[in-house]
């Protein structure tokens, strides 16, 4: 790993409008598919590894929840917290500058816990273990996580994500596994591919202004590998959209 990794990497997604892909119209269909199934309205989320705020914004328009918004890189929150002020939501978002292994909330506490792909740096059973006790009898789980599409990756992808997420799984082994955790998967489906070409043309721009101040870096180089891999590789990975509800064992 270069010097300044961590640096550079931040600096990269500090000032991105995400901070991973999503899409407006999925988390949509999500809500959506929530209120049909949900128990009653939701008064309390939690937004497991924010990011810099664009889901929590989303979710605090859309619903009439207060939200605890949860990441460990304070910059991020900030940043979250000037724009709920200027949109008018900061009486409806608290931030947490905290680790999502170790949340710092009451058992139960939760109607619906948000992770839009973060799930992944803690494990994403051991986030599924960790974060149902958060959630009362019949309250759901969204998770957004990467996937792989096909048994037959290309050498390429296999070898970037054997380094990248050496536990990613399929659609249906993730199933599998949120049910043995203890969850009733209510609707699946895949993050549309508009959605990744949204966040790497923003991301390319980003290398750009960043490579012409400070030249090549470790971080630039694998964010273009990422790019080029998703596109060379249409279909084969990548965000397998899941609302889960906690079930009694």
């Amino acid at each position: 790993m270069e010097d300044n990794y961590l640096e550079r990497f931040y600096e990269l997604f500090e000032q991105m409008p995400r901070q991973g892909p999503g899409d407006g119209d999925s988390a949509r269909r999500l809500l959506d598919a929530l209120s049909v199934s949900g128990p009653g309205p939701l008064r309390h989320i939690a937004d497991m590894g924010c990011g810099s705020g664009a889901g929590t914004l989303w979710l605090a328009r859309h619903t009439d929840a207060e939200i605890d918004a949860l990441d460990n890189y304070r910059p991020f929150l900030q940043r979250l917290e000037r724009e709920a002020r200027a949109q008018g939501l900061a009486q409806r978002i608290t931030t947490h500058a905290a680790d999502m292994a170790a949340p710092p909330f009451p058992p139960e506490h939760f109607d619906l816990i948000w992770s839009e792909g973060a799930a992944y740096l803690i494990g994403f059973t051991q986030a599924l273990a960790l974060w149902r006790p958060l959630l009362h009898s019949g309250a759901h789980l969204v998770v957004t996580e990467m996937c792989w599409f096909t048994d037959t990756p290309s050498p390429e992808a296999r070898a970037f994500w054997a380094e990248g997420y050496p536990e990613m799984a399929t659609p249906a082994q993730r199933i599998a596994q949120a049910k043995a955790a203890g969850y009733k998967v209510l609707r699946r489906f895949r993050l549309p591919p508009r959605a990744f070409n949204r966040f790497h043309r923003d991301l390319r721009q980003r290398l750009e202004i960043l490579r012409a101040r400070h030249g090549d870096h470790q971080v630039y180089r694998e964010c273009e590998q990422e790019i080029a891999l998703f596109r060379d590789n249409r279909g084969a990975f990548g965000y397998f959209c899941l609302l889960l509800q906690k079930t009694d064992r």
